[in-house]
């Protein structure tokens, strides 16, 4: 799994250069990959996107779970899926913004408009 090796889908090897039938090392692809899926739909709160995800690994969690806010909803779902490991959940939590504050900090470094706007005000 770990440093330069690269799995082929089509004659199902591992092998040590990239292709175009292995464009990703194996870390990235099994590891990372499924990791990041899982992160980007608990944190867009894609629900529909998100409970057909949850049920293929094998984690199920009850209606009222759904309606948390994102981080307690993180927290959760990492919380199931690597088996009660809080630190790594901790660690994800703490390093995720929540939407409201990101939304101030992208808008911050993104904006190119009047500093002194509707957008800037405390509120």
């Amino acid at each position: 799994m770990w440093g330069d090796l690269y799995y082929n889908s089509k004659s199902r090897k591992f092998q040590k250069s990239s292709s175009k039938e292995a464009p990703l090392r194996t870390f990235v692809q099994f590891i990372l990959e499924p990791i990041y899926k899982l992160l980007s739909s608990v944190i867009s709160y894609d629900i529909s996107h998100l409970a057909p995800l949850l049920a293929k690994l094998k984690i199920y969690l009850h209606n009222e779970d759904y309606r948390l806010d994102s981080n307690h909803l993180l927290k959760k779902v990492c919380m199931r899926y690597f088996s009660g490991t809080s630190c790594v959940v901790d660690m994800l939590v703490q390093s995720v913004p929540s939407p409201l504050i990101n939304t101030k900090n992208k808008l911050a470094k993104f904006y190119s408009g009047n500093k002194v706007d509707y957008f800037f005000m405390e509120g």
